[in-house]
């Protein structure tokens, strides 16, 4: 995975934010972020991809991440929790390929003014999520 994955993921954090904190609608985030602008092909589809499956199964990853959490969500910034949606979303959802998405990811947290403090929280989160993939499926709806 290379630096346009990062950025990918960086920008799906962020319409995942922009939906949730700022009561968006998804198909007004490509008016408002520069990131998703930028973009064009592949690197917005898949920034795209990642942030609308986060959103439609928004309760069903908060139920399955909650086990591994050592504070509520709810505790840490609403950056915080976009960054743990995206990644557990790219892990869960999209079964994309762990080994370098959990340090991305973490890259991404200290990257991003809001998240700069939450890289070790982001970290232990993701990692715990990756190590217990067979969770998601176990959550009845």
């Amino acid at each position: 995975m290379g630096m346009k994955k990062i950025n990918s993921r960086r920008v799906a954090a962020e319409i995942s934010h922009e939906v949730i904190e700022q009561s968006k609608t998804l198909d007004s985030v490509p008016n408002s972020n520069k990131g998703l602008n930028g973009f064009i092909g592949s690197d917005r589809g898949f920034a795209r991809s990642i942030a609308s499956s986060a959103l439609k199964l928004l309760g069903r990853i908060h139920i399955g991440i909650s086990p591994f959490l050592d504070r509520p969500l709810e505790a840490t910034s609403p950056e915080v929790h976009a960054l743990v949606r995206v990644g557990t979303t790219q892990l869960w959802i999209l079964e994309r390929p762990p080994h370098s998405l959990v340090y991305e990811t973490v890259v991404f947290a200290r990257q991003w003014a809001a998240g700069k403090r939450a890289g070790e929280f982001v970290n232990a989160v993701s990692s715990k999520i990756n190590q217990n993939r067979e969770t998601f499926y176990a959550i009845s709806v």
